[in-house]
């Protein structure tokens, strides 16, 4: 996750109802890269906190629709991430995060 997206961490929970222990914590060290490590399935609230984080932020616009110009990693291309069709707007916004982690440059 973008680490300016975490300021919106406390107004994200109180909209969607998550509490902190239903957030995965993520691994110490360095953003995520590469493709996301095999995981279950998220909760509707955590997909929904996702959503959240990520239109507050600026990267999905209010229809859910991810703003590619807005993801600031050079070189990359994630215009692929951007033709998902889903109509749950935070069901979209968790296919949209894993089709960007798939994209990112591994260390």
């Amino acid at each position: 996750m973008i680490p300016s997206l975490m300021q919106f961490k406390t107004i994200c929970m109180e909209e969607t109802g998550i509490t902190e222990d239903e957030i995965p914590r993520p691994p110490s060290g360095s953003p995520p890269s590469g493709p996301p490590p095999d995981r279950p399935e998220p909760s509707q609230k955590l997909k929904c906190f996702l959503a959240c984080l990520l239109e507050k932020g600026g990267l999905i616009n209010s229809s859910g629709d991810l703003q590619v110009d807005k993801i600031p990693i050079p070189g990359v291309d994630f215009t692929s991430c951007k033709n998902i069709e889903e109509s749950d707007k935070c069901n979209k916004a968790f296919l949209m995060e894993k089709c960007v982690r798939k994209l990112l440059p591994r260390p």
